[in-house]
């Protein structure tokens, strides 16, 4: 530490001067004075009154110049250092069909073979590996003898050998944690020197942990979500220490990632920053000998009598030109088997398989795809999957009203006639008429049309409604009340589609405005502006938001990228109606050329809105053309869209409830690891008079039939900004099916519980479809990152490559004397003691 006394005064020249000047004076006159009391006191009393007098202008001259007193210091600063460990499934593979080079390198990484005399020579056999070529285990200066050249070139490639067969045994997890707790340097301890480690472990999630924890870690925590590889998530380099500053990021993987979030422009970020990341890569690069069920591909709910279709990807590594058999396990029947070809001279073949899914009673049925392992395969705990499927009784009532037969509504009306499982009813109030026949192809009145004579009843019997370009005069206000009645309390859906003509602008019911769930409406108008492009150039696309990629009838893929893909090739749209989403509603698809636009600007932006009103839901399509989907690949998209969208319709309407309540969940099933998200929507009049309403939802297994222990109890919130809908979630449960059940504090639910099926099942993700180390990847993350790519014999490396911040840190703090107590101190005792020396003495 350093100090240093300071006089601000001296900064300042004139008053450095005037106050010299008037110190200069006092010590005149007190001098002067001092003659006078000679004569009055003793010599040694008035040279103590003297140098009394005068001290007080020292400390009056010192203080007038400001001193401050400053010192400075050097404080050690360490930067923080995230190291994110992958410990996914496909972390849990050992590399058995790996390369004699890679398991070399893997041997040194781990002090299994090698040390400093013998590491240029192990450098050399690793590049003969990788050229394919035998390594020459003994050079001339070791053996002077054939004989003894023979001997020692046997005895160190069946030790070599030796050591490669225990590393084909060990899981990458295994290879993890020697790697960086273990060892002469484990390299934990070689970041520690550089700067402050934290370390994290992730698969789909991720939890920081203790090294002291990691090192005897048996298996992953359970909340990870070990089945998915979330590289994105890794790169979050969050914590609560927030004073460290991040100077590194290690990412421990095989590099498969099978989330949707790209973990490439998150090392972006962090290496604009100036925090490098640095892949560390686990595993071999071949893909071992391996089958492996990809994707399966099988709708949620089907009617009885339906015949549903699965159909599955299987991926075939080092087995070309080979049978393969591929299972459906029934419960309806005996196992289905089918039997695929192997290509020849494909080291790495995708295959299809679909069956015809047979239910025959009501209720969820669970289907397992397999194939037979075989005894040289990496593993065989990727050859299955398992689905549900929910079949009812019933069919899905749809009603469409159009102006006239617009594009839209002709298509729409040919998907709905074409499925055996909607019953369709439709009106059409103005086409033309010859009087040809007695009555025109559709009816011209809502009643023909539904059969019904006029009433507060007259929609009950349907599950979804669909109004495109209906003009005021048609549909009027009274109309629009039953349509209202329909949605609050039956449960039925409303889809309404934005029209060029009537609607809509022309219309101004009441009920119409209470259910609309958009505002600020505004015109997109492309026809002109893009006529002469290609159909698959034209217009506007839609964005699906998260939320949008959640709902069924917006699934045209399982997969999500796959998904995302169809949407980003579908024919644009050249006209549509735009507007923002009031509150309470949520936007499920957008029209923005921003590739990534946030929130405010979805919901500025909507195009696709859903809204649950009362005890049942609204959707806004503003665009009058899904037909142009069809484009080239027929009804595959268009048909599936609306043809799902009736399905959840009804699956809506049939939601478990009373007349007080009804009960949804926002996916079923759902992934074993994710959240379960519950809505609970009252009856307006039930709330209103039970203020102090509190909901729970209780989770309880299938066969539990007593139902008198939960296994969770979680409360529902009330949304904010719509009213009379409280919502939850339940999460941690394995696979498998559970009763939820809705209780209600402050209310009475009547004497039937209100229960609802939720269905549990191995999520589907690629995490074992590919168990080779994505090398690509993770170069790009590395890249991105600013930093490089390191294989686990240079793990050593890394330590080095990151840039500590400087060590030292110099910190200055400075206190301020003239006006400190301790100067006043002085300054008052100097002038006591000098009052009460002349008093002692006589003077005045």
């Amino acid at each position: 530490m350093q100090r240093d006394l300071i006089f601000q005064g001296l900064t300042n020249s004139p008053w450095f001067w005037f106050t010299t000047l008037c110190c200069l004076v006092a010590a005149g006159l007190i001098i002067t004075l001092l003659k006078y009391e000679r004569q009055l006191v003793s010599k040694p009393v008035g040279m103590f009154l003297l140098f009394l007098r005068l001290a007080v202008v020292v400390a009056l001259f010192i203080t007038f110049l400001e001193p401050v007193s400053s010192w400075t210091f050097d404080k050690s600063k360490a930067g923080r250092i995230v190291v994110a460990v992958d410990l996914s499934e496909s972390m849990n593979t050992p590399d058995r069909f790996a390369s004699k080079a890679e398991l070399l390198r893997w041997a040194r990484a781990l002090e299994m073979i090698g040390n400093r005399q013998t590491d240029a020579q192990i450098a050399d056999w690793i590049k003969a590996y990788e050229a394919g070529k035998e390594p020459v285990w003994v050079s001339d200066a070791e053996a002077t003898t054939d004989a003894k050249r023979q001997e020692l070139t046997a005895f160190r490639k069946d030790n070599v050998e030796q050591i490669l067969e225990q590393v084909r045994q060990l899981p990458r997890r295994e290879i993890v944690k020697r790697l960086l707790t273990a060892g002469s340097n484990p390299l934990l301890d070689q970041l520690g020197k550089v700067g402050n480690v934290e370390l994290k472990l992730f698969g789909g999630q991720i939890e920081p942990i203790d090294a002291s924890v990691f090192k005897d870690l048996a298996d992953p925590p359970a909340n990870i979500a070990v089945k998915q590889s979330d590289l994105g998530v890794a790169l979050d380099v969050s914590s609560a220490d927030t004073a460290t500053q991040v100077i590194g990021a290690v990412l421990v993987s095989d590099g498969r990632h099978n989330t949707d979030r790209d973990p490439v422009p998150i090392a972006g970020r962090l290496g604009s920053i100036n925090v490098p990341v640095f892949p560390l890569m686990i595993g071999s690069e071949r893909r071992p000998r391996d089958i492996a069920i990809l994707t399966v591909d099988a709708p949620q709910t089907a009617f009885k009598s339906d015949s549903p279709v699965v159909r599955a990807k299987i991926t075939a590594d080092g087995y070309e030109n080979q049978d393969l058999a591929v299972t459906l396990e029934n419960p309806a029947g005996e196992p289905e088997t089918k039997t695929l070809h192997i290509p020849a001279g494909s080291q790495h073949a995708t295959l299809d398989v679909e069956f015809t899914l047979k239910a025959p009673e009501l209720g969820r049925h669970n289907y397992t795809i397999r194939t037979a392992a075989r005894p040289d395969e990496t593993r065989d705990d990727n050859n299955q999957r398992s689905f549900s499927l929910q079949i009812v009784d019933d069919k899905a009532r749809v009603f469409l009203a159009e102006n006239e037969a617009r594009w839209e509504f002709r298509f729409i009306n040919n998907a709905y006639a074409r499925d055996e499982r909607v019953e369709l009813k439709r009106v059409v109030f103005e086409q033309p008429f010859l009087k040809i026949l007695p009555e025109t192809f559709f009816p011209r009145t809502i009643t023909n049309a539904l059969a019904q004579p006029a009433g507060p009843t007259l929609f009950n019997n349907l599950d979804l409604i669909v109004i495109g370009d209906v003009a005021p005069t048609q549909f009027t206000d009274a109309i629009w009340d039953q349509v209202e009645n329909f949605v609050r309390n039956e449960g039925g859906t409303l889809v309404i589609m934005a029209g060029k003509n009537e609607f809509p602008k022309n219309h101004k019911s009441a009920a119409l405005g209470r259910m609309f769930p958009m505002k600020d409406l505004r015109i997109v108008d492309l026809t002109t502006a893009t006529a002469e492009r290609p159909p698959s150039e034209r217009g506007f696309r839609l964005k699906l938001t998260p939320d949008g990629e959640k709902y069924t009838m917006f699934q045209f893929d399982t997969d999500v990228i796959d998904n995302r893909n169809i949407w980003n090739q579908l024919p644009g749209h050249t006209w549509g109606i735009l507007g923002e989403a009031r509150p309470g509603t949520t936007v499920l698809a957008t029209v923005k050329p921003n590739e990534q636009p946030d929130l405010a600007d979805e919901r500025r932006n909507a195009v696709a809105v859903h809204q649950f009103y009362g005890f049942g839901q609204i959707l806004w399509l503003g665009i009058d053309s899904t037909w142009r989907w069809r484009h080239r690949i027929g009804d595959q998209y268009h048909h599936r869209f609306w043809g799902q969208l009736a399905r959840w319709a009804a699956e809506n309407k049939s939601s478990a409830g009373n007349s007080f309540v009804r009960v949804n969940l926002r996916e079923n099933p759902v992934p074993s690891g994710q959240d379960a998200f519950i809505t609970a929507r009252w009856e307006p009049r039930f709330h209103q008079q039970n203020p102090a309403l509190k909901g729970y939802i209780e989770v309880y297994a299938e066969n539990d039939a007593a139902m008198s222990k939960p296994l969770a109890r979680q409360p529902l919130q009330f949304a904010e900004g719509r009213a009379g809908v409280s919502e939850g979630r339940v999460g941690g449960l394995l696979s498998g099916a559970y009763k939820l059940k809705l209780v209600a504090e402050g209310a009475d639910l009547g004497p039937e519980p209100v229960i609802t099926m939720l269905y549990v099942q191995e999520p589907t993700t690629g995490e074992l479809s590919d168990l080779s180390a994505n090398r690509d990847l993770l170069t790009k993350i590395a890249e991105a990152g600013h930093g490089q790519l390191v294989m686990p014999d240079e793990a050593s490396r890394i330590p080095d490559l990151i840039q500590p911040p400087d060590r030292r840190n110099e910190t200055r703090e400075e206190q301020t004397l003239w006006d400190h107590w301790l100067t006043m101190l002085i300054f008052f005792a100097l002038l006591t003691t000098e009052w009460v020396v002349r008093k002692l003495n006589g003077l005045p």
